[in-house]
């Protein structure tokens, strides 16, 4: 399975996080997304969400979890997607395509993102986030 290191790290669109938390996010969901069962990354998905949604303060406050992760999600996807394409690239004229491992953790990622989706789209509405 396909861990990213130093490319996923890097700074938020918001600053206001600090390199430990991105790294702990990242680590995060790449561990979520190396969850091949989807029926087990999903609950522990929401697990991990129903969780951090109800903390108050620090990284756990709602809207600053939220925050980092959505943020999060979307650089490991996109750095785990610019990874495949690159890899495509290099196979070239042999057609390889990108690992299939690579595949189901792309999938798994795209899943995760619209499942938190649903999830901080409900908690918007009960009003555990603003």
């Amino acid at each position: 399975m396909t861990r990213l290191a130093a490319g996923a790290a890097g700074s938020a669109e918001n600053n206001n996080f600090s390199d430990v938390e991105i790294s702990k996010m990242n680590d995060l969901i790449i561990d979520l997304s190396m969850e091949r069962d989807d029926t087990q990354r999903r609950n522990m998905v929401a697990q991990v969400l129903g969780e951090k949604l109800l903390q108050p303060y620090g990284l756990g406050s709602s809207d600053r979890f939220v925050q980092l992760f959505d943020e999060q999600l979307n650089k490991v996807g996109n750095d785990i997607r610019t990874q495949a394409a690159a890899d495509a690239e290099q196979g070239g004229d042999r057609n390889e395509r990108p690992s299939e491992e690579m595949g189901k953790q792309l999938w798994a990622l795209v899943d995760m993102m619209v499942q938190s989706k649903i999830i901080f789209r409900q908690a918007r509405e009960d009003g555990l986030l603003e």
